[in-house]
């Protein structure tokens, strides 16, 4: 390395560089982040690669040393903070020196150093910039293999699946895995120790060649607790150089970010920390309320407000048990007299006057408590029945109306959820508009049945017509009054699960939601998100068939591939491309049962369907069926414009099976078909999807003709993208030409009639 320079004589330009933790000759793999300032720094740090600048060279004492990246989207930090952009110039008298390197883009760049006075480098080496990968989960039996999650229930084994591909650099590498509780980005700069909360201590392992599903570690073995707040926050942290901190070069989930690397879940449906408190006052006939709020609200700040409407015959003071519930987790639940014998009109205006008269109130509510501790801003109207439609009537004259509210505006309601609500309105006055919507509803309503034989009852006919995300939870066994105290016994069908088992789903699913909505807990959206017979709230029996759909908003959060809306021919998909079908029977149109009755006839292809109805709600799907050993296929060709799916997340979409079918009555089962993406190579990738939930059987209630079964049951299914190069898949996500369903031996349940609806990429 000697090297004749004129100004300084003939020495050695040699100059060493360390990378932590990284093995020769692989470029130093880091994880891409957005930014990072001289505010963020601290926690940022760990996200990025140390390296040692040094030399032996005594005559490189002096002058400068010059370092640089090659490309925008890198660049260099001191570990004291200051920020050195894509180059630097350095007092050699410092050496050695540490320096940090951080990067912004999936890419590979050369970092270079030498002195200023030396003709050739001193040195280099590469970084490649990789994007974060998940990194929780558990096991599946088939393939994918895995099934990434970032939260569990307090019971379940937490396993981590690490990447190799990610980390070369690290290959045959000893680590130790901490599960820590979760803190704030400042927290972690401010302290880097990490102290495991496992019963048995880090788990230790090494990094091995093949993929992530080589490289499976234990987390948690369900040992941890969660106290009465319901969930527990936590980081996950891959401690390279085993020092008991974390540093830069080691691998996070959660450090730095306003969100936890994981999160596990107590018992929903149990009481909070809080001792809720009840309060009865108003004026008779329509404007009593009885609130319940935390006891503690003085110590609370600002809290969200969740206004309860009941319905027909009901009483505004059957609903202790979800007022309670809610306030004993920190909210304020305010449940109101509700007109609702006049019509839904009537119904609306209640929910829209008492919403106004509570907040009006705060100073005089038993005696001020409640002053200046409700966030008007995040409101949540949950409505039962006939009050179940009036809240989406009541959001409906607001927008569409010009309703004029005094205390709240339509913006600062969050969420619209309806309990078995009517549909006497059609959906052009009864409308959630923009307003994220949930639905709750029993299939042993005796009440408002959710059956074909009448629009007024078709429940599901609400959901469809949201425009922004939604979400349904429809529950086998249970009936219309159970979802309050004291209605009269109306379930009708077997299997009944009564009133208790009823309101502990609603009591763990209104917590989630209302966690979600108002408070922006993104980890309560996994009870929505996943099929609840694979994961739900504890508390809730395992026996208790609960069918859940989550659509988000098609507005802002999907591309649509086929809602079968905005093209009505069956070959041709919403998106424009070819739809090939091999399956029989296949029919597109109107979400409607066409008869009235729930016979499965060739006449009456949508049987069972309540979706839609000839009155301003078009919802349309596909209906198609295959024998046992049959193989069919619908194949749905993706126009070039879309082709590359690695800016989505999820495939997913809904389906039910055909109620009283010959095929679903042989079948008497959950079912489940096989999802298979094709690239412009022809390379495939096939799940079948059963692990990650099945399509529920219709609930086996007789009545309207022959047989057992009740409405179509829409399930949603999401499967993640990068699922599908799992285990050396070499599919390019960046250029898929085709996603096929396929049916038949080996691909799916051995027969069925399903109906499809709403396939879709999420972001």
């Amino acid at each position: 390395n000697g090297v004749c320079v004129d100004a300084i004589g003939c020495i050695s330009c040699e100059i060493s560089i360390e990378i932590d933790g990284a093995s020769d000759g692989v470029p130093a793999h880091i994880t891409t982040r957005e930014s990072v300032d001289e505010a963020s720094f601290g926690w940022e740090r760990y996200h990025m690669r140390s390296f040692t600048i040094s030399t032996e060279s005594t005559a490189l004492n002096t002058g400068e040393i010059k370092v640089s990246v090659a490309y925008e989207g890198f660049g260099l930090w001191t570990s004291a903070g200051e920020s050195l952009g894509m180059a630097a110039s350095i007092p050699a008298a410092d050496l050695p020196i540490e320096l940090l390197v951080y990067a912004q883009v999936e890419d590979s760049t050369g970092v270079s150093v030498w002195h200023e006075q030396c003709t050739d480098f001193g040195g280099a080496f590469h970084v490649q910039g990789v994007s974060p990968r998940p990194l929780s989960g558990f096991p599946l039996g088939g393939f994918p293999y895995f099934d990434w999650s970032q939260v569990f229930n307090e019971d379940e084994v937490i396993r981590a699946a690490v990447d190799p591909s990610n980390h070369p650099d690290k290959l045959e590498t000893d680590f130790n895995v901490y599960l820590v509780d979760h803190r704030t980005p400042e927290e972690w700069a401010a302290d880097p120790e990490l102290i495991d909360i496992t019963t048995s201590g880090p788990n230790a392992a090494t990094l091995m060649p093949g993929s992530h599903l080589d490289n499976i570690v234990d987390l948690s073995t369900g040992e941890l607790t969660v106290s009465a707040t319901a969930f527990r926050a936590i980081d996950v942290v891959l401690d390279f150089n085993d020092n008991g901190q974390l540093d830069p070069g080691d691998v996070s989930l959660g450090p730095g970010d306003s969100t936890p690397g994981l999160t596990v879940m107590g018992d929903l449906s149990l009481p909070g920390i809080y001792t809720p408190k009840e309060v009865n006052y108003g004026y008779p006939p329509w404007a009593l309320q009885r609130t319940y709020y935390p006891a503690e609200i003085a110590d609370l700040g600002e809290v969200p407000l969740v206004v309860i409407s009941h319905g027909n015959g009901h009483h505004y003071t059957w609903y202790d048990y979800l007022g309670e519930h809610l306030a004993s987790h920190g909210f304020v639940v305010m449940s109101h007299s509700n007109n609702t014998g006049p019509g839904i009109e009537e119904a609306s205006t209640t929910t829209l006057t008492n919403t106004d008269y509570f907040l009006l109130h705060m100073d005089t509510i038993d005696d001020g408590a409640l002053d200046g501790h409700i966030d008007s801003t995040r409101i949540v109207w949950i409505g039962h029945s006939r009050g179940g439609e009036g809240v989406v009537r009541a959001y409906d004259r607001i927008v569409d109306e010009g309703y004029g509210t005094i205390m709240y505006t339509a913006e600062d309601i969050v969420l619209i959820s309806s309990i078995a609500p009517t549909v006497y309105y059609n959906v052009e006055y009864s409308d959630p508009h923009d307003k994220p919507y949930h639905l709750l509803a029993g299939a042993a309503d005796g009440d408002v049945t959710g059956s074909p034989d009448s629009n007024t009852i078709q429940f599901f006919r609400l959901l469809s017509a949201a425009e922004s995300t939604t979400q349904s939870t429809y529950v086998q066994g249970v009936g219309h009054n159970e979802f309050n105290c004291c209605g009269f016994a109306d379930a009708t069908g077997p299997d009944l699960i009564g009133r208790d088992a009823a309101q502990v789903i609603a009591q763990s699913y209104y917590l989630a939601l209302a966690r979600a909505y108002t408070m922006d807990d993104v980890a309560m959206m996994d009870f929505i998100q996943r099929r609840a017979d694979t994961f739900r709230p504890l508390g809730i029996s395992s026996d208790a068939i609960i069918t859940n759909t989550y659509r988000p908003d098609p507005s802002s959060m999907v591309t649509i591939i086929d809602d079968f809306q905005t093209e009505e021919s069956i070959d041709i998909s919403s998106a424009g491309g070819a739809v090939t079908i091999t399956a029989s029977n296949p029919f597109e149109g109107l979400l409607q049962d066409g008869d009235e009755r729930l016979r499965a006839t060739d006449s009456d292809p949508m049987n069972g369907m309540t979706q839609a109805s000839t009155s301003y709600d078009y919802n349309r799907g596909l209906v198609l069926d295959w024998a046992t050993d049959e193989t069919a296929s619908v194949t749905w060709q993706i126009p070039n414009p879309l082709a590359d799916l690695t800016e989505h997340t999820w495939l997913s979409f809904r389906a039910c099976q055909g109620t009283r079918h010959a095929h679903t009555v042989a079948l008497d089962a959950p079912l489940d078909f096989s999802v298979t993406l094709v690239d412009a190579a022809e390379t495939e990738s096939t799940i079948r999807f059963g692990e990650f939930g099945a399509i529920t059987s219709p609930y086996k209630r007789t009545g309207l003709g022959g047989g057992a079964g009740w409405a179509n049951e829409f399930n949603t299914i999401r499967l993640r993208l990068v699922d599908f190069q799992n285990d050396g898949s070499t599919l390019d996500l960046t250029d898929i030409k085709a996603i096929r369903f396929d049916f038949g031996p080996d691909l799916s349940s051995p027969q069925g009639r399903i109906g499809i609806d709403d396939l879709m990429l999420e972001y």
